[in-house]
């Protein structure tokens, strides 16, 4: 796996704003991204180095059009996508 468990977002479907919570197994460098369904990265935030924890991030979605998107999580062990 990749250190990551207990992936959760909510509200979901989201409209402007979402909250990621997330159990990293162990400290590690986290990169968190939009993507369309097609692949196209639609939004990015600032990569982060959290601690082995809980964790919660707020997500500004303004100006994201309705629709189904791909939430990438992104560590230095790979990659998990969420719908």
């Amino acid at each position: 796996m990749v250190g990551l468990e207990e992936i959760q977002l909510a509200p979901n479907p989201a409209r402007d704003q979402a909250v990621l919570a997330f159990m990293l197994t162990q400290k590690m460098q986290v990169q968190i991204s939009l993507h369309g369904l097609d692949g196209r990265m639609l939004q990015q935030w600032p990569a982060q180095v959290l601690a082995g924890d809980s964790h919660q991030q707020n997500l500004d979605l303004a100006g994201i059009e309705s629709g189904q998107y791909l939430l990438r999580i992104t560590t230095e062990k790979g990659i998990v996508s969420r719908k």
